[in-house]
């Protein structure tokens, strides 16, 4: 039981007393889980976990009378892991993707808008966005309607252009 080094005095279990171990605090391990809020068959299969990480590393315990406290932290750190881990890998909720979605009109609005200078952009805005009639928004700018109506003419052309799948 007792394995002596130059630098440390460092005990060890063996199988046979790590197997008592196991048989005498692998229910206290699993009501530890539990008083955590884990699911019982969560709890049962995190705790089987914990115990045999601890048989893998068993060398690295300090004291072997605070195997269960040990088993427990294993126990504990097996459980944060793998709530992470599922964290990282679950989906978004529906809700949240179907308010996240892009709109494509949108996208290409912008687009469209963005081949146009920032007069064309005001005109065509004002005009088709917000709905201002050509006297409304010739007023606005202090234009004709026939300028207005031009100018949006060839807004629109360039706007459509941007749009045009390249040839």
């Amino acid at each position: 039981m007792n394995k002596t080094t130059d630098d440390e005095h460092t005990l060890s279990l063996s199988g046979a007393d790590y197997a008592t171990a196991y048989r005498r605090g692998f229910e206290s391990t699993r009501r530890f889980l539990l008083s955590r809020g884990i699911e019982p068959l969560r709890a049962e299969e995190i705790a089987q976990a914990a115990w045999t990480r601890g048989w893998e590393r068993r060398d690295a315990l300090r004291d072997p009378d605070r195997v269960v406290q040990w088993v427990n932290t294993i126990a504990l750190n097996v459980f944060r892991n793998r709530l992470r881990r599922t964290r990282e890998t679950a989906e978004l909720p529906l809700d949240l993707v179907s308010k996240s979605r892009v709109n494509a009109a949108s996208v290409e609005a912008s687009k469209a808008l963005k081949a146009c200078n920032r007069t064309e952009r005001a005109l065509l805005v004002d005009r088709y966005v917000k709905g201002y009639s050509s006297k409304e928004v010739a007023e606005k700018y202090h234009l004709s309607p026939v300028a207005v109506r031009v100018r949006t003419m060839r807004a629109r052309r360039k706007a459509a252009a941007a749009l045009a799948p390249a040839a």
